[in-house]
């Protein structure tokens, strides 16, 4: 482990250099937009309730306010989004591999002791946890479990109801006291939100919305939804390619019954900006790759793409990435920032929701068609989460393209697909998964092309074409999301 820990110090000094403090200096066309706090973090999420979750060195992540002042020093191998006035944060120990998460306050006191390998936000009171290496359940403020770890892949609470999926195979609702719908005949269920359940049809189909009684109100159909605000929801109506080899995607917002409204824009907004990119060639070389910017609802661009990868504005700022300084937080004053009134940490209701009880021992009604469920990943270039089977989960860090490879945290290995014995000694990894050990070494070319393990910001990167190969799965690249879908089983 010494060779890892002195590939690490280097690591830092380096970051020093590429990172320099107070000297931040770069071409960039500011017209639109204000720097809030300079670029100088290694990696940063978005603001929310008014801290945002930042690593200055690439180890260990603290938070900053708005000045950029640091008001909770970094100490966690990684942390997440403040929702709710807890924020999930993972105390694991250096050079190890278990996650350990628990829950801090706006002060940074833990609140919620850390115990579990993975967690989500609090919504309405709850946060759902994984006791073990499987099960999932929900615990309150105080760290009670409320209802009892039976399921896996778990929805955040929104409007009393969580979707849940027991023994990877049957989804249900849920209410607060862990009230079990009949069984919902779906492949996956990503959110609640305003009423309406997004779900993942069966192969051949896409993703549709339920009611609250499971009832499909708008078919299956599109490559790619998201939830509902407001009324809409944004969807991917088609995609393709064109003549010339360029990709292309239709997007569009629907309403609740389905129909697309014409008065919005076609791309999503938060804040009154929306994302925007373009392509553009890399000096000496015939590759190419995508610098980011924001547009206004009616499309008119108002910060020209310039940054290397870029976040939604939250909280009427943006976290953008300059290469060469890292990641800052712009303002701009066509930016809108939604007034958002808190909601009551436990959430009451006086009429809750109504949900029919199914049996104990559900019966088996999904259709044959889809009785070998298949498992579906996507990861996203420059994302720092993932979705399984349409549900948003966290990383402790995104994905990169290096050599035309797309590549992940060693820790998506154990943490997303189940590998065991994970172990990096002297910079040789090595992991057991579907009962199979496979080594490599970092900074050795795997064979066949598959690419080449790296060490960025302390962190162990591999390609995800490598573990795909091993596993016997099969993938699909979305060039113009920049994403790989990959299908289990």
């Amino acid at each position: 482990m010494k060779k890892l820990k002195y590939v690490k110090i280097l690591f830092c000094l380096a970051l020093l250099i590429i990172l320099p403090v107070g000297a931040f200096a770069v071409q960039t066309n500011t017209s639109g937009f204000e720097w809030q706090i300079e670029p100088q973090f290694a990696f940063a999420r978005s603001f929310s309730e008014g801290l945002a979750a930042v690593s200055v060195d690439g180890e260990l992540w603290g938070f900053i306010d708005r000045h950029g002042n640091m008001v909770i020093e970094p100490q966690f191998a990684n942390a997440h989004s403040f929702a709710e006035g807890l924020a999930a944060v993972d105390t694991r120990l250096p050079d190890t591999w278990i996650p350990k998460w628990g829950f801090i306050d706006i002060n940074g006191n833990m609140v919620i002791e850390p115990q579990y390998e993975r967690v989500s936000a609090f919504s309405e009171g709850l946060a759902a946890v994984q006791i073990g290496r499987v099960n999932w359940g929900f615990i309150d403020r105080n760290g009670n479990i409320v209802i009892e770890p039976y399921y896996t892949s778990p929805t955040n609470f929104s409007g009393e109801l969580a979707a849940v999926q027991y023994a990877h195979q049957h989804w249900y609702l849920i209410d607060r006291n862990g009230i079990r719908s009949n069984v919902i005949r779906v492949l996956g269920i990503s959110s609640i939100s305003e009423g309406m359940v997004r779900f993942q049809g069966f192969a051949g189909t896409g993703q549709g919305f339920l009611d609250t009684n499971g009832n499909v109100v708008i078919e299956p159909q599109f490559a790619y939804a998201t939830d509902f605000s407001g009324g809409h929801a944004l969807v991917r109506l088609d995609d393709g390619t064109r003549p010339d080899g360029s990709w292309y995607a239709r997007w569009a917002y629907i309403d609740t019954n389905g129909n697309i409204a014409h008065h919005l824009p076609n791309f999503h907004v938060s804040d009154g900006l929306g994302l925007i990119s373009a392509e553009i060639d890399v000096h000496d070389s015939d590759k190419t790759h995508f610098v980011y910017g924001y547009k206004d609802v009616h499309g008119n661009t108002i910060i020209e793409p310039q940054f290397e990868n870029a976040n939604d504005f939250s909280e009427g700022l943006a976290a953008v990435w300059v290469q060469g300084y890292g990641w800052g937080f712009i303002s701009s004053p066509h930016a809108t920032p939604q007034q958002v009134t808190p909601a009551p940490y436990l959430t009451t209701q006086s009429e809750p929701p109504q949900i029919m009880e199914a049996p104990t021992e559900p019966e088996a009604i999904v259709p044959e068609s889809a009785a070998t469920e298949t498992r579906i990943l996507r990861f996203i270039i420059g994302n720092a989460a993932y979705t399984d089977n349409g549900m948003s989960r966290a990383l402790e860090t995104a994905p990169f393209i290096a050599d035309n490879r797309t590549m992940v945290p060693l820790s998506v290995i154990g943490e997303v697909l189940g590998a065991t014995n994970l172990d990096l000694t002297d910079s040789v990894v090595s992991f057991t998964l579907n009962g199979i050990t496979i080594t490599m070494t970092v900074g050795e070319p795997l064979p066949n092309n598959m690419g080449t393990p790296v060490i960025v910001a302390g962190r162990t990167f591999v390609p995800l074409a490598f573990i795909i190969n091993e596993m016997g799965a099969t993938a699909r690249w979305d060039s113009g999301a920049r994403a790989a879908y990959i299908y289990i089983g």
